[in-house]
């Protein structure tokens, strides 16, 4: 990515919801690009906490840990 781009925001959250739109929709699948959407949210809500995407970034973000923590749950039991 060009830093100095002006939509910068825009595409690094693109890349986390296009991770996210990969991630299986069922919990009993890989979560390798779930894992990946949230890094990729995470890197974004670091860099452009005040972004008019940030309230968006943190909704997936919060989806994507109650579905890894129920995975985790559901591997302890």
């Amino acid at each position: 990515l060009y830093p100095n781009y002006e939509n910068r925001d825009y595409i690094l959250f693109r890349i986390g919801f296009s991770y996210w739109k990969l991630s299986p929709k069922t919990k009993d699948r890989d979560q390798v690009n779930t894992l990946k959407a949230k890094k990729a949210f995470e890197i974004f809500l670091e860099s452009y906490p005040k972004s008019q995407y940030s309230a968006n970034a943190r909704k997936y973000k919060k989806t994507i840990e109650k579905i890894i923590s129920s995975e985790k749950t559901k591997k302890v039991q």
